[in-house]
């Protein structure tokens, strides 16, 4: 079964289509990554799959499940979530306080722990420097301390 698949997929901003008829497919186990020149559609691709930009012809599947017609907030349920650059983290707030408002969603605060323990399993240098202020640690930390996903598993 595919984790994430899209089919046939066009959007764009406005009256402007940027994706003509994008299709990919990432399978369970797999790790995929979108990857080209600036304007190439990376950023318009994953707004689409997050649901911050409509689809507007052409389906997209989480699971087996379409989530294209659902809400931004739905798809976040879904466990669909989106870090975009700039690493948006709280400077002056601790490694594990930046970790923690990430399991404000009910679906996970009940998750909390296993999933820090998920976050620090793959990213142990955040387990390292969980008492240090965010705002303090190098670029790429910061850019693993906010790509931590709250609910779903790793």
């Amino acid at each position: 079964m595919s984790m994430l698949e899209i089919d046939g997929v066009h959007t764009g901003y406005g009256d402007v289509p940027i994706l003509h008829g994008l299709s990919l497919k990432v399978d369970d186990g797999m790790i995929g990554a979108v990857v080209g020149a600036n304007g190439a559609g990376k950023t318009t691709t994953m707004r689409a799959v997050a649901g911050i930009l409509p689809c507007w012809q052409g389906e997209i599947r989480l699971a087996g499940e379409r989530i294209d017609q659902l809400s931004p907030g739905r798809r976040v349920d879904a466990g669909v979530i989106l870090v975009p650059e700039g690493r948006k983290l709280f400077p002056s707030m601790t490694v594990l306080e930046n970790l923690e408002l990430g399991s404000l969603h009910p679906k996970a605060k009940a998750a909390r722990s296993q999933t820090l323990e998920q976050v620090f399993e793959i990213f142990p240098r955040l387990k390292e420097r969980e008492a240090q202020k965010a705002g303090t640690l190098s670029g790429g930390e910061q850019q693993m301390c906010a790509m931590r996903s709250p609910w779903t598993s790793w």
